[in-house]
């Protein structure tokens, strides 16, 4: 029997993979000068014109700034020579590490420094320490418990009306403001559908026109007797702190009652 040849082909060798992307760009030493493919070549490759160790020695004639050395490691190199600041000798350190090198106007040295003493605020008398307040209760008889139930009652109504005064007033004002520009002597009228508003001319005030002439007549001491000053437009003028050297404070006022129900107030009938 004949024998049988297989033929067998030879596999195909792989293709080459080829990678997809942009192709880098070359990259250029800036010290030496040469190109290379990568930026990793760059990092790797012996530099003719290598990178100095530590920190770049100042250029000759480059005086350093006394004012931002510490220690004479930290300097300012962008002055010029011709600067009368290089010619000037360095102070002794100061205590907190830094030296301070004083030149007046014409550029010269000054034999003694001129500083500038900082304004201390004084601080005026201590208030004396408030007192503890002491609660005090006094018997009352039918006519004066009567008396503090009506207090009571006018003081709850006066709260419910209060949000309306408030907005009287603001109203009152808005509607004033109409009449700026009128004449002073003039009366003024502006009516709603349900109401005729009537607004009288400005009333008539007096004021002092000169209070020097008024000094000059009467004397110190007789407008001291009669002229009083306010304290907010004292601390306004002057401040608080030297406004309190010229006032004393007591307890000269006169006292506040504030109502406080002890039952729920009844609904009116």
């Amino acid at each position: 029997m004949a024998s049988e040849v297989v033929i067998r082909k030879a596999p195909k060798p792989p293709k080459p993979k080829v990678k997809m992307g942009r192709k880098p760009r070359p990259v250029v030493c800036d010290r030496c000068g040469q190109t290379f493919a990568s930026a990793g070549e760059v990092r790797g490759h012996e530099c003719s014109n290598p990178k100095p160790m530590g920190r770049p020695r100042k250029p000759p004639g480059v005086a350093v700034d006394p004012v931002l050395a510490v220690d004479g490691s930290v300097g300012s190199a962008d002055r010029s020579v011709d600067s009368p600041l290089d010619s000037a000798p360095l102070a002794e350190p100061h205590s907190k590490g830094y030296s301070k090198i004083f030149i007046g106007e014409d550029g010269a040295d000054l034999a003694v420094p001129i500083t500038e003493e900082t304004e201390v605020k004084r601080r005026g008398p201590a208030r004396e320490p408030a007192a503890p307040s002491v609660e005090l209760a006094i018997p009352t008889d039918l006519e004066m418990r009567a008396l503090c139930d009506e207090l009571g009652e006018l003081d709850r109504r006066l709260q419910v009306h209060a949000a309306d005064q408030a907005r009287f007033e603001v109203l009152k004002k808005a509607v004033k403001s109409w009449f700026d520009q009128a004449p002073p002597d003039a009366d003024g009228l502006v009516q709603g559908d349900a109401y005729l508003l009537r607004v009288s001319a400005r009333e008539r005030e007096r004021r002092i026109k000169d209070l020097s002439e008024l000094l000059a007549e009467i004397g110190l001491d007789q407008l001291l007797k009669i002229v009083s000053v306010k304290i907010t437009e004292l601390e306004d003028a002057i401040g608080k702190t030297r406004a309190s050297a010229f006032i004393i404070e007591a307890r000269t006022g006169s006292r506040r009652v504030r109502a406080i129900a002890k039952h729920p107030a009844a609904l009116p009938v």
